[in-house]
């Protein structure tokens, strides 16, 4: 689903600007019981490298529940459908294309199948969850090429830093032959997304404009393929909450990424 390339992760997740803004770039090892609590985010910003305009993105909420996210002019809204407090469905209309993602969970209230659908409701991409004895999980895709009509596989395997879904680091395999690796850093502070309910079963957020993490903030990204070795890093800032309003991704070519988020 996601993953179309390594680069497309990066166009997607943390954030933000404030004047009286400063830098906390301590390091989480281990956080089982997150204390802090933020307010939900209203607006995020999202800008490639510094001459570019930002990309908007609107968010609406009942509650603690994601309602619906509005990007640019309205060129996507995507309306979302709990089933309790599970995301069950999120429905996207574009300017281009519409599609669906319906999310399925087993009997222990884990996320088992994520299933996409095109605007002619066909079913495009299927996702697949096992959960091992080691506490990684297996995340099998499959993506389908209608111009083709052959299925294009890769399995990853997410191991995790503690009981937050806190990605510690990712083996993908592409039926391809493509290989990567992926390693994660964080800070101690919690994520503008960490409120909203549903997505603590979700091990990417394919809904803002990063897909790291649920509950921190990211610090670097490292990505192997074929023993080379690439480095995303994350300049964040904070205001005197130690919440956080800017993330600016510095990419391996020294080109960049920058979020500004506002809050409810």
């Amino acid at each position: 689903m996601r993953k179309t390339f390594y680069i497309s992760i990066l166009a997607l997740f943390t954030l933000f600007s404030c004047s009286n803004d400063n830098e906390n770039n301590s390091v989480i090892d281990d956080i089982e019981n997150p204390i802090a609590s933020i307010g939900m985010p209203k607006k995020i910003y999202m800008k490639i490298d510094d001459d570019s305009e930002f990309l908007l993105y609107e968010y609406k909420f009942d509650g603690n529940k994601i309602n619906k996210i509005i990007t640019g002019n309205s060129d996507i809204i995507s309306s979302y459908i709990y089933e309790g407090n599970f995301i069950k469905t999120i429905n996207n209309v574009g300017s281009q294309n519409n599609s669906k993602q319906e999310y399925i969970y087993d009997n222990s209230s884990r996320l088992k199948e994520i299933l996409t659908y095109n605007s002619n409701n066909q079913l495009s991409s299927k996702t697949i969850y096992n959960y091992n004895n080691d506490n990684s999980i297996t995340e099998d895709t499959s993506n389908y090429d209608f111009s083709t009509n052959n299925w294009t596989l890769y399995s990853n395997k997410i191991f995790f830093l503690n009981t937050n879904n806190q990605k510690l680091s990712e083996d993908v395999s592409f039926s391809v032959g493509f290989e990567a690796h992926y390693d994660y850093l964080y800070d101690a502070n919690l994520s503008p997304f960490s409120n909203i309910l549903g997505t603590e079963k979700f091990y990417d957020l394919f809904f803002d404009p990063f897909q790291y993490s649920t509950k921190f903030n990211i610090l670097k990204q490292t990505i192997t393929i074929n023993n080379s070795i690439q480095d995303y890093n994350f300049v964040n800032t904070y205001n005197s909450q130690n919440i956080l309003t800017q993330s600016k991704v510095i990419r391996p070519d020294g080109s960049t990424l920058t979020y500004r988020c506002e809050y409810y």
